[in-house]
C-alpha cells in the first residue's frame, strides 16, 4: 500500500489536508480532501473523497472533560451519529441510518 498526506495550516485556527492512497495488490486508488477549524470551544472537521463519501464532525467542549459530539456521513446511504464524552471515554453513543435516502425526498408538484 501506498500512502500520500499533505496539511497545510492555512492559519492559526484553519487547516486543510490531501490524502492519497493506492493499494497494490487490489489496485485501488482512493483520494480524499479535508478540512479543520477550531473555534474557541469546538471543533468542525469535514472531509470528501473520491469514492463519493462526505462526511462532517464536529466536537463541542461543553465544561472541562465533558464533550459533544454530532457527525454526519453521506455515501450510499445517510448515517448520523451523536453522543457525549467524559474524559476520553464514550458515554452514549446513538447512530443512525436512513437507508435509501433519496426515495425520502417529497415531490412538491404531488405528481
Amino acid at each position: 500500500m501506498v500512502a500520500l498526506s499533505y496539511v497545510q495550516k492555512v492559519s492559526e485556527k484553519v487547516s486543510l489536508a490531501t490524502d492519497f492512497m493506492y493499494n497494490l495488490p487490489s489496485r485501488d486508488v482512493t483520494a480524499s480532501a479535508g478540512y479543520d477549524y477550531i473555534l474557541r470551544r469546538s471543533r468542525l472537521r469535514g472531509k470528501i473523497d473520491s469514492t463519493g463519501c462526505v462526511a462532517a464532525y464536529l466536537e463541542e467542549r461543553l465544561d472541562m472533560g465533558l464533550n459533544f459530539i454530532l457527525s454526519a456521513e453521506l455515501s450510499q446511504d445517510l448515517v448520523i451519529n451523536y453522543g457525549s464524552m467524559i474524559l476520553e471515554f464514550s458515554v452514549f453513543f446513538f447512530q443512525y441510518h436512513l437507508k435509501d435516502f433519496a426515495s425520502v425526498v417529497v415531490d412538491p408538484t404531488g405528481v
